[in-house]
């Protein structure tokens, strides 16, 4: 039985971790929500070009990428995902009858087309761990299906900047692991132990 599991993402909000940062000496527009449908990137800036996310800007990817998995908009989609996106995950690989090892959605399009059709998940962020210049690391839980197992997972982030501004970040590059098992049983599936 082969399920599409791409929905395990939805454990991804909550409080980024404290860690130096670079900051403009240059301000930038303040935007309330730069993944809602019609929001367009600033100018690009006359001051210094931002390098390093800072822990607002971290937040504001996950909480985007998040919205993506609880309420899919492909605008947001389109906003949120660099234009060389790629998604790679043996635990939904398993789930999905994907060959272990290979990437799950190899570009921004294959990750549109899988996840608009997901279902809506409950989930928590345990902990971010961490937030560096482009990288960025937590563990979360989730309640799917029937939620008889709770599922754990940790997943990262590589981010780029796409106007070097504040708000130009984007997400390249995600890779997650979760109990995929706990993930099979809880949305109906079945395991028959070896016989003795």
């Amino acid at each position: 039985m082969k399920f599409s599991a791409i929905a395990v993402f939805s454990a991804i909000t909550g409080m980024v971790a404290a860690t130096p940062q670079y900051r403009p000496t240059t301000t930038y527009p303040t935007v309330s929500n730069p993944w809602a449908p019609g929001y367009s990137s600033p100018v690009q800036p006359t001051g210094p070009k931002v390098t390093c996310l800072t822990t607002d800007t971290a937040n504001t990817l996950i909480k985007g990428f998040a919205s993506l998995l609880t309420n899919y908009n492909n605008a947001t989609a389109g906003a949120l995902l660099a234009s060389d996106f790629t998604d790679t995950s043996d635990s939904i690989n398993q789930l999905a009858g994907y060959p272990i090892g290979s990437t799950t959605f190899p570009s921004k399009q294959a990750f549109q087309l899988g996840q608009g059709s997901q279902p809506k998940i409950d989930f928590t962020v345990l902990s971010v761990d961490e937030v560096t210049c482009t990288n960025v690391a937590f563990r979360w839980s989730a309640g799917v299906g029937k939620k008889l197992f709770p599922i754990k997972g940790i997943n990262s982030f590589v981010a780029s900047n796409l106007n070097g501004t504040d708000q130009g970040w984007q997400l390249k590059t995600m890779y997650s692991e979760f109990n995929s098992l706990g993930w099979f049983l809880n949305v109906g599936g079945q395991i028959i132990p070896p016989s003795s």
